[in-house]
């Protein structure tokens, strides 16, 4: 059984800008700028974000009802 998750990945990146943004690396900050969905989540991991405080919660998810 696989259950597929959606992440907030607007707010996510946002929030890695904002945190990495004072410290002007800007390789730092041009990767998570150009960052696909997937290495931003290796990123926020780096950083030591939980990530699941960016999944979205969808209110007409219905537990018999699996995403594959």
């Amino acid at each position: 059984m696989i259950i597929i998750k959606r992440v907030n990945y607007r707010k996510l990146k946002r929030d890695l800008l904002d945190y990495v943004g004072p410290s002007g690396i800007w390789p730092l900050i041009g990767s998570i700028d150009s960052a696909d969905e997937e290495e931003l989540l290796e990123i926020a991991e780096e950083l030591g974000y939980d990530v699941s405080d960016y999944i979205l919660e969808d209110e007409a998810f219905d537990e018999d009802e699996i995403e594959w």
